[in-house]
C-alpha cells in the first residue's frame, strides 16, 4: 500500500426509498444506525497514494487501484482500476501476457 490510504467499513444513516427504518436529514448522526460491511482486498494488491475504499467492497487479487481513486464497487481480479469511482481501464492477459486496454 502507498501512504494516504483511507479504508472504511461502516457508514451512519439508512438511506433507500421506502425503508421502514430510512434516516432523517434532521436526526442527530451519532444517533442513526449504524451500517457495517467488511471490506475484502484480495492477495497482492496494490493501493496507490491517497484512495479510499468504501464499505462493503472486495478487490481481486493482483489488481491495482491508481492513486486518488474511491473504489465504490467491487473490483475483479488482475486489473488496474482508476478514477472516483473507480472504473476497470486495463486487464492483464494471460495468453498474451501483457496489460490490455479496457473498451470504454
Amino acid at each position: 500500500m502507498a501512504s494516504k490510504i483511507y479504508i472504511i467499513d461502516h457508514d451512519h444513516g439508512v438511506y433507500q426509498r421506502g425503508g421502514e427504518f430510512t434516516s432523517s436529514p434532521t436526526q442527530i448522526q451519532s444517533q442513526k444506525p449504524l451500517n457495517i460491511s467488511p471490506v475484502s482486498p484480495g492477495n497482492n494488491v496494490w493501493l496507490g497514494e491517497n484512495v479510499c475504499v468504501l464499505k462493503g467492497m472486495h478487490i481481486g487479487e493482483n489488481s491495482i487501484i491508481g492513486p486518488s481513486s474511491v473504489v465504490a464497487k467491487s473490483i475483479p481480479p488482475n486489473v488496474f482500476a482508476v478514477g472516483a469511482p473507480t472504473r476497470v481501464v486495463k486487464r492483464y492477459d494471460f495468453s498474451t501476457k501483457e496489460w490490455a486496454n479496457c473498451d470504454a
